[in-house]
């Protein structure tokens, strides 16, 4: 009875240790499993889908038991893009299998925020997804009606953010402004000159501009050869103090000619000077 007994519990014990060593071997062999499609992603790139038809559902059970999930995502260049919008993009949470995020995909998802320019999506092993994104840079706040939004270098409308943060950024007015800002505003900038005393840009018919000066003054430039009609300004202000004068409104509509409409100290009947002789002026 004494030898039966204990060829029993002899029996138990080796089954027991044969449970274990089967357990362990499971466990070695997921983590070759995860480790193998780790690698594959890595190498390869675009290999959920395969991957996922290989593992099937214990695959993706076995990358979850040895602790593939998310558990932290970064992100690099963010300075306008809210973070929830880039976590909404991505769509997911905190402990899902960083296996469910398809990078492309997701990047695909990223660039489609307003502010993005471009994107990239990278999973590091074991737990963390870092987004790196390139923005946009903003260049003027537009007026359009009493909406006030922000555009940036390539001429699009990116945002109805708070635009009193970005009260350093040039103002434009008008139908088509946002969409014109960019080529107008480069030739502005490289006459600080005058960019320095411009208040705001405003579109007419969305076909030309008009500046508003810090003094009040209008000035209606051309449809075409508006960077003429800049350095034209500028040499006028310099020699004649044409902006610095009691004038209202300087029309520069016209190739060879000058319209020059008085302010209010004066009479209110517009002068057309030709351009050599106003900038032939003392005074």
């Amino acid at each position: 009875m004494a030898r039966r007994r204990k060829r029993s519990a002899s029996t138990r014990g080796g089954w027991l240790v044969q449970l274990q060593r089967r357990v362990r071997f499971a466990r070695v062999l997921g983590v070759c499993l995860a480790v193998f499609y780790a690698a594959y992603w890595t190498t390869l790139g675009g290999g959920w889908q395969l991957g996922a038809g290989m593992l099937g559902n214990a695959g993706r059970s076995v990358v979850d038991m040895v602790g593939l999930n998310v558990q932290d995502v970064t992100v690099t260049g963010r300075h306008y893009t809210r973070t929830h919008e880039i976590l909404d993009a991505l769509s997911v949470a905190h402990g899902d299998s960083i296996f469910s995020i398809d990078p492309y995909d997701a990047r695909d998802r990223v660039m489609k925020l307003d502010w993005v320019q471009s994107a990239e999506v990278t999973r590091f092993y074991p737990h963390t997804v870092h987004v790196e994104i390139d923005e946009y840079q903003p260049i003027a706040v537009w007026q359009n009606g009493e909406v006030f939004s922000l555009v940036h270098d390539q001429g699009t409308v990116v945002s109805v953010l708070d635009v009193d943060s970005f009260s350093h950024l040039p103002l434009v007015e008008g139908s088509g402004a946002a969409e014109a800002a960019v080529p107008f505003l480069a030739e502005l900038s490289r006459r600080p000159a005058i960019a320095e005393r411009v208040r705001a840009s405003l579109r007419i018919g969305s076909r030309r501009w008009s500046l508003q000066l810090d003094n009040g003054v209008i000035v209606h430039l051309p449809e075409q050869g508006v960077d003429r009609a800049l350095d034209e300004l500028i040499e006028l202000n310099e020699r004649a103090g044409l902006i610095d004068r009691d004038v209202s409104v300087v029309d520069m509509r016209l190739p060879d000619r000058i319209t020059v409409r008085p302010g209010r100290s004066q009479n209110n009947e517009s002068a057309s000077v030709p351009v050599g002789k106003l900038a032939g002026a003392n005074t």
